[in-house]
């Protein structure tokens, strides 16, 4: 993977309950060091969030959570929503491209995480 390349690094993949077989799948086929990591609750992800060196999520409670933890987060917008959901705060970074949240690429995050020095 591309960004496994650059940097020494496990993901950890955690879902909404409705995306889990995905987000399962995701982990199982990537060839990353990755695995699913089911949270029973809100405070879970977010001692995991706190944990964590970076967040890269979608537009949600994640990147809200991120923020409010101090963990530096890569949250990735369609250009339908509002910028005022946005997160504020130092290394709380949005990607917005194209119509939809999947014209954002793995090398779109590499270049947003290298600019801003968000992994050493």
């Amino acid at each position: 993977g591309i960004l496994s390349d650059h940097y020494k690094i496990t993901f950890l993949i955690a879902s909404a309950s409705s995306d889990k077989d995905g987000a399962v799948r995701l982990s199982e086929e990537t060839g990353l060091r990755s695995f699913y990591f089911e949270s029973p609750g809100v405070m879970d992800f977010a001692a995991l969030a706190a944990a964590s060196d970076l967040l890269i999520c979608g537009e949600g409670g994640a990147m809200h959570i991120g923020s409010g933890v101090n963990t530096p987060t890569v949250s990735l917008w369609s250009t339908l929503r509002p910028v005022k959901w946005t997160p504020r705060g130092e290394k709380q970074l949005v990607i917005k491209k194209g119509g939809h949240v999947t014209s954002i690429s793995a090398e779109d995050v590499l270049e947003v995480i290298k600019n801003n020095n968000l992994l050493k």
